[in-house]
């Protein structure tokens, strides 16, 4: 249940992830614990606030490592009617994803920041200062113009984080 309140709606504080449910908070923040322990629900702190943000890499892993052996084909057809023929259509959601990549810090930073790299592996191009307050610009295609897409770097430690 709170796995599909944050995939409705991601970057939750517990007052917003326990309201309306027939358990209390100390009872969500102790859910909350064993998701974040599996990895599935990823913390953020925003000043005072810890929001909590899905974190869909672990469950898009099982699905390759599970599903992988059966027709994706027909599996994605179920889920797309599915989708279509529910009445409420879920909002554009926000996602934090967290994955474990054995390198190091330098070559991680160069890879996230390069725009031939994350137009290879993203299907766009990134690029900026990476300052925080900086654009980020985006590149649809090899020889495409770099185009601004409303989105901000918030936080910027080479080798360390970027947001």
């Amino acid at each position: 249940m709170l796995l599909d309140r944050l995939n409705a709606r991601n970057g939750q504080s517990l007052q917003e992830l326990s309201a309306d449910l027939e358990m209390s908070r100390q009872a969500v923040s102790k859910h909350l614990a064993v998701l974040e322990a599996a990895n599935l629900v990823v913390p953020v702190r925003r000043g005072r606030d810890k929001l909590h943000y899905l974190n869909a890499a672990p469950i898009n892993e099982i699905a390759e490592r599970w599903i992988g052996r059966y027709n994706r084909g027909r599996l994605q057809a179920l889920a797309d009617l599915k989708h279509a023929l529910e009445e409420s259509r879920m909002s554009q959601p926000v996602f934090v994803y967290v994955t474990y990549i054995e390198t190091t810090p330098e070559k991680l930073w160069q890879a996230l920041t390069e725009a031939a790299f994350t137009l290879q592996y993203w299907g766009m191009g990134l690029k900026s200062d990476w300052q925080i307050g900086s654009p980020v610009l985006a590149q649809w295609g090899p020889g495409q113009e770099f185009v601004d897409i409303g989105q901000i770097v918030l936080e910027a430690e080479p080798y360390l984080r970027l947001s």
